[in-house]
C-alpha cells in the first residue's frame, strides 16, 4: 500500500508546471476538432444540437485526475464519491488502467477543486484503483467506469474535506416511455487549456445509433471521466468518451460497476 513516500514522489512530479503541462497536452484520443466543440454547440449523433458547457461555480468534489500514459503527462475528471472510508473517487476506467497491457496508470494524483494548474484543496495520489470487468473485457464505452482510492495530507479525509456525490447504481437514464431526467456533467473540457476550470453542460440522455447512451453536450476530451449527477446531487455515471460534434458517450454504472466500488472497501 502506498506511503509517504509514494505522496512524495507524487508531489515531486507534479508540480504547477508539469500540471500545467499536462491541461495543455492533447490527450492521446483527442481528436483535431476537440477544442472547437467546447467553443460552440455541434449537432448529435441524431442531428439535434449538442449543448456547450458554460462556467460553473466551484465544486471541490469534482476535480483533475493526472497520470502518466506511455510517458506523457495526461489529465482526466474525477469526483468524490460518498464511501465508508471516505477516500473513493470516480472516473472512466481507462484514466486509471491501460486495457492493452492491464497496468495502473503512473503517479495517477487526484486535485480536487483544480483551478487551472492551481490545487486548492492539496493533492491526492491514488493509492489503489478497480476497473468494471466488462470493460477491461471488451472496451466498450459504456463499461468504461472505473474507481479508486486516495491517500492525502495525514490525518484528513478528502470526502470530509470537499464532498462526495452519492453514487447510484443501477438507474435507468433512458426510460422506455416518457422523457429521460435531466442530468448535468461537471468537468474540465478544455482540453489543450492550461488554465483549464470547471464547466457544465446539462441535458437528457438518449441512445446513439450504436445503442450506447449519450448526452447531448459538445466536450473535449478533458472531460472524461466527468461525472454525470442528477439535481439532488446523485451521480448515476461518467463520461466515457468526450466525441466533437456529437455529444458524450456515458458509461452507465450497473452492477459490474458497483462490484468494482465495493471491491475498495477496507483495502
Amino acid at each position: 500500500m502506498p506511503g509517504p513516500a509514494d505522496r512524495t514522489r507524487a508531489a515531486a512530479h507534479w508540480t504547477a508546471e508539469r500540471r500545467a503541462a499536462a491541461l495543455a497536452a492533447s490527450p492521446a484520443t483527442a481528436s483535431a476538432v476537440a477544442s472547437s466543440a467546447v467553443a460552440s454547440p455541434q449537432s448529435t449523433g441524431d442531428g439535434s444540437p449538442a449543448s456547450s458547457p458554460v462556467p460553473h461555480p466551484d465544486q471541490p468534489f469534482v476535480g483533475v485526475l493526472f497520470y502518466v500514459d506511455g510517458g506523457r503527462d495526461r489529465a482526466c475528471t474525477a469526483s468524490v464519491v460518498s464511501t465508508p472510508d471516505g477516500d473513493a473517487i470516480a472516473t472512466a476506467a481507462h484514466c486509471l488502467v491501460d486495457r492493452r497491457t492491464h497496468a495502473a496508470s503512473t503517479l495517477a494524483t487526484f486535485v480536487p477543486g483544480a483551478q487551472g494548474a492551481t490545487a486548492p484543496h492539496d493533492i491526492w495520489p491514488v493509492r489503489i484503483s478497480a476497473v468494471s470487468a466488462a470493460w477491461t473485457a471488451t472496451g466498450r464505452a459504456s463499461d468504461d467506469a472505473g474507481f479508486a482510492r486516495v491517500s492525502g495530507p495525514a490525518g484528513e479525509v478528502l470526502g470530509a474535506e470537499v464532498g462526495a456525490a452519492e453514487p447510484v447504481f443501477g438507474s435507468t437514464l433512458v426510460p422506455v416511455t416518457g422523457p429521460a431526467p435531466r442530468l448535468a456533467i461537471l468537468g474540465y473540457p478544455a482540453a489543450g487549456s492550461a488554465t483549464a476550470a470547471l464547466e457544465a453542460c446539462a441535458g437528457r440522455p438518449q441512445h446513439d445509433t450504436g445503442g450506447q447512451t449519450s448526452l447531448p453536450c459538445a466536450l473535449g476530451t478533458g472531460a472524461a471521466g466527468s461525472p454525470v449527477v442528477t439535481a439532488a446531487g446523485e451521480q448515476r455515471a461518467v463520461v466515457a468518451r468526450p466525441s466533437a460534434g456529437r455529444g458524450v458517450l456515458l458509461a452507465t454504472w450497473g452492477a459490474d460497476a458497483e462490484r468494482a466500488l465495493a471491491s475498495l472497501h477496507g483495502r
